[in-house]
C-alpha cells in the first residue's frame, strides 16, 4: 500500500515511524534512492518490531545528519533539498507516556537549532 501510494500521489519525502524491520535494512520503493532508517534498540525481544525512517526521492538532494543522533530517542534526521527549498527534517517515535524521551526530544531539539 506504501508503494502504490507513493508512486500515485508523487510525494518527494516520506517521514515513517513503527517500521518494522526491513529486509536488508531496506525499504524497497521505486524511484526512493536515499532511505535513513533507524532501528529501535535497548528492549530485547523488541529490536524487530520498530525503527523511524526518511525516504526522498531520487530528485529530491539529501543527506543524513548522524550529528542529532541521540541515545535512547528513536529519531531519524536529514537535510533535505526540494526544488529550491532545503530544511532539515527527522522522523522521530515517541511512545505513548514515555515523558523521559518526549524531554529529551525537546531538550536537544531547543539546544542544537534543528
Amino acid at each position: 500500500m506504501l508503494r502504490q501510494t507513493l508512486q500515485r500521489l508523487d510525494i518527494d519525502v516520506v517521514l515513517l515511524q513503527e517500521v518494522r524491520h526491513p529486509v536488508n535494512d531496506c525499504i524497497n520503493v521505486r524511484n526512493y534512492t536515499n532511505q535513513y532508517v533507524r532501528l529501535r534498540q535497548g528492549r530485547e525481544g523488541v529490536e524487530l518490531l520498530g525503527g523511524v525512517a526518511i525516504l526522498t526521492h531520487r530528485r529530491v538532494k539529501a543527506v543524513k545528519l548522524r550529528e542529532f543522533e541521540v541515545d535512547n530517542l528513536e529519531a531519524v534526521w536529514a537535510d533535505v533539498k526540494v526544488d529550491k527549498v532545503r530544511t532539515v527534517i527527522g522522523s522521530v517515535y515517541i511512545p505513548p507516556g514515555d515523558k523521559h524521551a518526549l524531554d529529551l526530544l525537546d531538550t536537544y531539539t531547543c539546544s542544537s537549532n534543528i
